[in-house]
């Protein structure tokens, strides 16, 4: 091999350890600081979320404010379902209720309200209420997932963990 071959080699070889270096750090992502990472789901999470009950006529529904102050609804039908096609019965235009839940549409009313504050530490958030009977309530969730439209909290308890799954409204 001639000495200008193995100066080529050479500075080949230097290049391309040069640049896999570059590359590795360039792909490597470093995981944000337990602070920023809360800091970012806190933002995140400032809104209205409702999750309709699978069971039933019900909704509930969380007001998360960006203060830290939170509103818990339970919202139940009103109105009985329609069974016949007479004209007091006949289907009525879509109301957002029957969206929120179309399994069971109708006319929603809140039939519990209650008040409060929440935050975020570690991914988990936790929800701060007063019961009317005076009792305080903690609520601890881990944030499984979130994106724009959707927001999946686990709670483990003595059954288990259970998933709970809320879309955010405007």
């Amino acid at each position: 091999m001639s000495s200008d071959t193995r100066l080529a080699f050479a500075v080949g070889w230097a290049l391309l350890a040069f640049c896999s270096c570059g590359c590795r750090e360039k792909t490597t992502t470093s995981r944000p600081a337990a602070g920023e990472d809360d800091r970012f789901l806190r933002s995140q999470l400032v809104g209205r979320w409702q999750r309709a009950w699978d069971f039933g006529p019900v909704v509930y529904e969380r007001v998360l404010a960006a203060d830290g102050s939170l509103v818990m609804r339970e919202k139940r039908r009103t109105d009985p379902p329609a069974t016949g096609t007479s004209a007091s019965t006949a289907p009525r235009p879509v109301a957002r209720a029957e969206q929120e839940h179309p399994k069971y549409p109708g006319e929603y009313t809140v039939a519990e309200e209650l008040s409060g504050t929440w935050s975020v530490k570690d991914r988990q958030v936790t929800y701060r209420v007063v019961l009317p009977n005076g009792d305080p309530l903690t609520m601890r969730y881990d944030i499984e997932r979130i994106t724009a439209t959707e927001l999946v909290e686990i709670s483990s308890g003595l059954s288990g963990k259970s998933e709970f799954r809320f879309r955010r409204r405007s």
